[in-house]
């Protein structure tokens, strides 16, 4: 079983599978394993705590297979979520825009109205 051990002087803190939480890799080697990080952890970040714990063993061929395929739906799924957040933020805008037109339109006619 593959580990390792990490002690931060920066953020004062010392990694144990005890304080960590489990995550599941998505990277093309290790697919679908699971493993203790820090809840600092973050693969792209280098000050971030690197400690984990491997919970399984090695990808399976038939997971070394399917990980590009899941891969490539993660990110199609994450840019329709992206577009449809885009989408949802233009309709908002567009609500607000009409709702204060609707505002001005009626002080407009109240104004005429007093005239």
């Amino acid at each position: 079983m593959s580990y390792s051990s990490y002690y931060s002087g920066s953020s004062h803190h010392s990694c144990s599978v005890d304080h960590c939480q489990l995550w599941t890799t998505l990277t093309l080697n290790n697919f679908g394993r699971r493993f203790y990080g820090c809840n600092y952890y973050d693969v792209d970040d280098e000050p971030t705590c690197k400690y984990f714990r491997w919970l399984d063993g090695k990808t399976c061929k038939r997971g070394s297979e399917v990980a590009p395929i899941v891969l490539a739906r993660l990110s199609m799924y994450k840019n329709q979520a992206r577009v449809a957040e885009e989408n949802e933020k233009e309709a908002n805008d567009r609500e607000t825009t009409a709702i204060e037109r609707e505002k001005v339109t009626k002080q407009r006619e109240e104004k005429a109205r007093v005239r």
